[in-house]
């Protein structure tokens, strides 16, 4: 397989590859502005990204058409769809003359996955367990991978996909179930394996203390630009300072950002007023940032994460808890 270094997609090596993009796709080009960068990128501008992300993918894949910043790809390899909104994000975040490398960049794991997977000696347990990891991605981009009934996962937060994967030296890629034929593991103790390698990466931990209200609320992060996401789903055994009595409120919203609240006794009125607090910053988060997880916040307790509803109607804010934690703080009254 080719890789390519930064000259070949510069100048006019670039500029020949985007024709050839036009001569082969023809009509089957949608320019139309996904609606994640509405606002954001002007049509000129989306069309730069959109070429050369295209010049990019059809030198290993056969692009069927494009829209709304969805790339669509013929069958016969491992991926279906490339979506753009992670990279169009990326880009109106940072300055037009480094567009071209951040492109590059960003399409060189996916390129270079099978060669990766490839070299992999999938026979022995041993040799794959210290690469387990684990990727949340939202269920909607989940549904985009083919062959879906092969992929090992699990479902920790609403609306989410926690993913099994090797994380290689230079691509995530999935695990899939005929690959773990032989090793006499539960999907549980793979993940529990992954978890344990996602425990000994190290991450930024934060305690702020934010004014509200002539008192404080307490709130604690946890980032890192890959793993934050994956690592806020072990609290219990490598974060456990940030659990309450009653647990904590979790909002997950991109892969590199986990903000909490410990619930502790007396606090059932705090927690409502950290996510009143925290909501839009959430959301902005979300909607803004690269890779997206959650717009939702979650309680966690005893390892498992239950949504929390909240309703927003005329700028007022309205948190429901969990019938299980009104029922936990009502025995400890």
């Amino acid at each position: 397989m080719t890789y390519f270094s930064s000259s070949t997609l510069k100048g006019f090596a670039l500029s020949l590859l985007i024709l050839s993009v036009h001569v082969g796709l023809g009509q089957k080009i949608d320019y139309a502005i996904p609606a994640i960068a509405e606002g954001k990128i002007s049509l000129e501008d989306y069309k730069t990204i959109l070429d050369s992300s295209l010049a990019i993918i059809q030198t290993e894949y056969d692009v069927k058409k494009v829209k709304e910043g969805s790339i669509s790809l013929k069958k016969g390899k491992e991926l279906s769809t490339i979506n753009l909104d992670n990279l169009l994000l990326k880009c109106t975040q940072e300055d037009k003359e480094d567009w071209q490398a951040i492109i590059r960049d960003h399409f060189q794991r996916p390129l270079r996955s099978s060669s990766e997977r490839a070299l992999v000696n999938y026979t022995y347990f041993d040799e794959v367990a210290p690469f387990l990891s684990i990727r949340v991605y939202e269920e909607i981009y989940f549904q985009q991978f083919p062959q879906k009934d092969n992929i090992i996962y699990r479902k920790d937060l609403e609306g989410t996909v926690s993913m099994l994967m090797l994380d290689l030296p230079s691509v995530f890629t999935t695990v899939d179930k005929s690959q773990t034929e032989n090793w006499n593991k539960t999907d549980a103790e793979l993940f529990a394996r992954a978890e344990e390698n996602l425990g000994k990466i190290p991450v930024v931990k934060t305690h702020y203390k934010i004014p509200f209200e002539g008192d404080s609320l307490s709130l604690y992060a946890i980032e890192e630009e890959n793993y934050a996401s994956s690592y806020a789903l072990d609290l219990k055994h490598n974060s456990k300072e940030f659990i309450g009595e009653f647990g904590s409120v979790v909002a997950i919203p991109t892969r590199g950002t986990a903000l909490i609240f410990k619930i502790n006794r007396g606090d059932m009125v705090s927690y409502q007023n950290f996510i009143t607090q925290y909501s839009k910053l959430v959301k902005d988060l979300y909607y803004d940032q690269p890779h997206p997880v959650s717009p939702y916040f979650f309680w966690y307790h005893e390892g498992r994460f239950t949504k929390i509803k909240v309703d927003s109607k005329d700028g007022l804010i309205t948190v429901n808890p969990p019938e299980d934690l009104l029922d936990l703080a009502s025995m400890e009254d």
